[in-house]
């Protein structure tokens, strides 16, 4: 990398007009202060002026003031206009990111841009960073989930080893490295910084790849949990053994304290939990979600209950998470999830009449934002789409729930990216979905934006689901856990009912070695996806569990290499399928799912929020907007 930088400290135009321009977004008390009006930021961009190409590159600058709640945004010049590849907070003054440059650009233009509330503040000068081809011919990209230093050797140059051979983007090894990376934070939920770096980290990999970067942010009612706690007669939990049941309901800094009323495996009698704070038993089939904690938390609303506390069923004394619904807000009363061992003395507690306390104190004023990214690879036929998604927020490191199929859309991206663009009959677009833990709301807020029609014309969408790379697994009496290097079984495709489709796609995944069966008809499938089945998109999706599924046990050392690489193989062989298929016969046989699709209400589908009870699903649309604060 050449070492040679260049920094002039910039400063937006300031016309007479500007004191009108930048009051967007604010606040009506924000408008009465001279301050927000007169005291715009200057901001600075120092970059490299030559980068080799696959090589990262560091882009650095400063901000000064610092408004309140700003991101800095770092673009490229792309067709035309200016296309968003990473966002952060500034650090006290200063800002800095890691990126990777479209590949076939001999010079990209580069800026920073500060945004608050949807309103641009600041611009940085532009900057042009020109792009050396390798000296090695064959070399392939460095994996951008695979760290390293912020400046390398130049190939071929003092010192420097043999150009490595091109990294399979699909092998087990090069899949896992990205997993790891995905999983290294305790958790991905919606609204975070964590989540807002996995979806950044996404974004940097695709443009390395060098397609064609794009997002649309959404924002719905916030509920940014502070603190959690839980005692029973007398005997605090430990932290690790419990969870927050998200947009339940909050307590204050002393939280509540009742007696415990033994709710059994959640059939009870309401009229005698007035007052009460409800302990349940539950289930959790396929090591999935649990059927009846949902009409245990709306019987205790109905009683009149101060909270519940749910035991889990989770490996370990993980409590197991469960998706919800943000779209209507917080509910009334504070629900706890907690382990299976721990949750035996609460238990035992409520069986003796004792008292305890729920502690669950949450931020819910105001709004949270989170993003849909994607990048587009362009075919043979630029008029014709397949999307290939997966949800990228979670509860927890999530390896296997969502970062498998986070690793296999980020190599089939890169493997596409190396072939010629003949051998693509359509454009690709590869997809990291925000928002999917409380209301799946990623693709209901991109269908709703004006990025919908765009979707909607797709030839097809490809969801990677939960469960990838799982293998068969079982918790022994004793805690042991024992593994079977076979998939999961819970895990099941969805086709759409299309009959080019249907067996197609079961002969793919068979001939990748992770034969999978198919899902009964006209049931939607049962996550995010529906949203596309509901809008008559032919469709490929998968989705399952595993033993650690919402755990915080889900760590890359239960994912299986060998299952995950079939897998990424079987949707490789998947996207050939499609692309394949003659221009328009896939829509064409799509009537069947088109006709049912018409007929359901994907909120109806989606997570609740039991203990808003009339009011628990749906609600309001996740809002598209420009960008995230």
């Amino acid at each position: 990398m050449t070492s040679g930088m260049v920094s002039v400290l910039g400063r937006t135009r300031v016309l007479a007009a500007i004191a009108c321009c930048c009051l967007v977004g604010a606040t009506s008390a924000e408008a009465a202060s001279p301050t927000h009006i007169l005291k715009l930021p200057r901001v600075s961009l120092r970059v490299p002026s030559q980068v080799d190409a696959g090589a990262p590159a560091v882009a650095s600058g400063r901000l000064w003031p610092v408004p309140h709640n700003a991101r800095v945004l770092l673009q490229f010049s792309r067709d035309g206009g200016w296309k968003t590849v990473a966002s952060r907070a500034p650090r006290r003054h200063a800002f800095r990111f890691r990126f990777y440059l479209p590949a076939e650009q001999e010079a990209v233009r580069v800026r920073a841009v500060v945004l608050r509330r949807g309103a641009i503040l600041a611009r940085s000068p532009v900057r042009t960073v020109h792009v050396r081809a390798r000296s090695s011919v064959g070399t392939a990209p460095p994996s951008p989930s695979s760290g390293g230093p912020d400046s390398s050797p130049v190939p071929g140059g003092p010192g420097s080893s043999p150009a490595p051979a091109a990294e399979d983007p699909l092998s087990a090894a090069s899949l896992m490295t990205t997993v790891e990376r995905y999983a290294r934070w305790p958790n991905h939920l919606s609204d975070t910084a964590t989540s807002d770096a996995a979806l950044d980290e996404f974004s940097a990999a695709l443009a390395a790849a060098g397609l064609r970067l794009g997002q649309q942010a959404f924002t719905y009612p916030k509920f940014s949990v502070s603190a959690l706690g839980l005692s029973a007669g007398g005997a605090s939990v430990p932290a690790a053994a419990i969870a927050p049941y998200l947009y339940s309901g909050t307590t204050g800094p002393g939280g509540v304290s009742a007696t415990l009323f033994d709710g059994g495996n959640g059939i009870f009698d309401a009229s005698k939990v007035a007052g009460k704070i409800v302990v349940v038993s539950l289930v959790s089939p396929n090591n999935s979600s649990s059927p009846n904690l949902y009409p245990a938390i709306e019987a205790a609303v109905e009683g009149g209950a101060k909270a519940l506390v749910g035991v889990t069923q989770g490996v370990g004394d993980y409590p197991r998470l469960e998706n919800t619904n943000a779209r209507r807000g917080t509910g009334p009363m504070p629900v706890l999830l907690v382990g299976k061992h721990s949750g035996a003395a609460v238990i035992a507690a409520a069986q003796g009449g004792k008292t305890g306390t729920v502690t669950l104190i949450a931020n819910t004023s105001g709004l949270a934002c989170e993003r849909d990214v994607w990048g587009e690879l362009e075919g043979a036929d630029p008029s014709r789409r397949v999307f290939v998604a997966t949800p990228a927020s979670s509860f927890t490191p999530s390896a296997s729930e969502h970062g498998s199929a986070y690793a296999i859309v980020i190599g089939l991206a890169r493997y596409y990216a190396a072939l010629p663009k003949s051998a693509r009959p359509e454009t690709l677009v590869f997809m990291a979905m925000g928002g999917h833990e409380v209301g799946w709301l990623g693709l209901q807020a991109l269908l709703n934006s004006s990025n919908g029609s765009w979707f909607r014309g797709a030839d097809a969408y490809v969801h990677l689901g939960s469960g990838l790379g799982a293998p068969t697994a079982k918790e022994e009496p004793d805690g042991t856990v024992v593994t079977t290097p076979t998939p999961d079984p819970s895990g099941q495709l969805h086709n759409s009912e299309n009959p080019l489709l249907e067996t197609s796609i079961l002969e793919d995944f068979a001939a990748a070695g992770v034969p999978t069966k198919n899902k009964a008809p006209h049931e939607a499938s049962g996550g995010e996806q529906t949203y596309a089945y509901a809008a008559g998109i032919p469709m490929v999706s998968f989705s399952g569990s595993s033993l650690y599924f919402h755990t915080a046990g889900d760590l890359p050392s239960f994912v299986d290499p060998a299952i995950l690489a079939k897998d990424a193989d079987a949707f490789r062989r998947s996207v050939d399928t499609i692309s394949a298929i003659p221009p328009g016969q896939l829509k064409a046989a799509n009537t069947a799912a088109d006709s049912y699709g018409e007929s359901i209400n994907p909120d109806d589908r989606a997570p609740v929020n039991p203990t808003l009870l009339s009011n628990k699903s749906g609600g309001p649309p996740a809002m598209p907007v420009l960008s995230c604060p």
